[in-house]
Formats: C-alpha cells, sequence, structure tokens
C-alpha cells in the first residue's frame, strides 16, 4: 500500500526577504514546513539529532534568488556529506539564464523550477511536491 502522506519541507531562502512559501505549504496542508535563511542553521536540522534527521518523506526546497552561486556551494556541502547526500532537493529559481540551470542540474536535484509558479499556481506546486514524494522512489538518507 502506498503511503499518501504530506512529505515534510524544509526552505532554505538565501535572500532576506521572505516570498511567504512557508505559508502556502501550511495553507496547502503540509504539517511541518521550517524556513531558514541560515545554511548551517538548515544543515543542523538534517543532521543527527535535528528536526529532519528521521524523516524519509522530506524535500529541500532553496530559493537562492539571485545568490545562486551561494546555492551551489550550500548544494555541493550537501552533496559531499555522507548521510546527506540523498536528500531530496528541488530549487526554485528566478531566472532563465541557461547557465545557471546547468549548474544546479550538475548537482544532481530532483528538479528546478521557475518560482513564478508560487505566485500563480501554489496548489499546483503543493500537489506536485506531495505526489512526487509520493511516487518515485528513492534510497533513505544516510
Amino acid at each position: 500500500m502506498r503511503n499518501h502522506s504530506k512529505p515534510q519541507i524544509l526552505v532554505v531562502e538565501f535572500t532576506p526577504e521572505s516570498n511567504g512559501l512557508e505559508r502556502k505549504l501550511l495553507d496547502h496542508g503540509f504539517a511541518f514546513p521550517i524556513t531558514s535563511t541560515d545554511t548551517t542553521r538548515a544543515l543542523e536540522l538534517l543532521r543527527a539529532g535535528g528536526t529532519y534527521e528521521a524523516k524519509r518523506e522530506l524535500a529541500l526546497l532553496l530559493l537562492p534568488g539571485p545568490n545562486i552561486d551561494a546555492a551551489i556551494d550550500f548544494i555541493a556541502l550537501l552533496r559531499s556529506d555522507d548521510k546527506l547526500k540523498r536528500t531530496i532537493l528541488f530549487v526554485l529559481l528566478d531566472t532563465s539564464d541557461p547557465n545557471d540551470l546547468a549548474r544546479v542540474h550538475d548537482m544532481h536535484v530532483a528538479g528546478c523550477l521557475d518560482t513564478q509558479i508560487l505566485e500563480d499556481e501554489p496548489e499546483v506546486f503543493c500537489n506536485f511536491l506531495t505526489r512526487y514524494l509520493n511516487i518515485v522512489k528513492y534510497p533513505r538518507r544516510g
């Protein structure tokens, strides 16, 4: 039997201004989204003893804004950690620069989405996350 629970979400924003993603996730039934603008804190939440350590249905959402280099560095750090390298990761991009898109995809992310979907179709976005994590097979983290 397939599990149809809402996945847990950790949002990492690389800009000081929030885009309200946490509120949109709560509005669409996600039980426990957390937003961090501090990458060290985000890693603590994912590591042993952190809030998300044992969560199987976890999606990490990155919103780099104009700070694409900082996001790439964070993804590289995540992917180099044996316990965290399998974390499901989506990146929401403002840019359509093909070089930025290629750099992010080269880091083995689950996908890149246009941030405009958060404004235009937040329910579609939330349904996509839920469906993805409920039907795609992926190994346990760590």
